[in-house]
């Protein structure tokens, strides 16, 4: 189970990154647009931090997202509590 949250990590980190490129905003820009560091946002894309809710939250309002990365988000959380359980 371990590997199904960090492909969906990844899922959230890879389309951060796309949208982030789309949107052609710099990380810099975004940190502004969400009030976080640009090194935190910098460890959201390449997958080495797991979003908050209120920083997914953020993201989608900032990248215009309809939601998709609060929906990424709390698939993440969800695989993590459930690997965490034993069966």
């Amino acid at each position: 189970m371990v590997e199904m949250a960090e492909s969906e990590g990844s899922d959230f980190s890879r389309r951060l990154g796309q949208l982030r490129t789309e949107r052609d905003m710099s990380l810099r820009q975004l940190a502004r647009a969400t009030f976080y560091s640009k090194s935190y946002l910098h460890e959201l894309e390449n997958g080495s931090k797991r979003p908050t809710a209120q920083a997914a939250q953020r993201l989608d309002s900032a990248l215009r997202a309809g939601g998709e990365l609060s929906a990424l988000a709390d698939t993440q959380r969800g695989s993590s509590k459930l690997s965490g359980v034993r069966g």
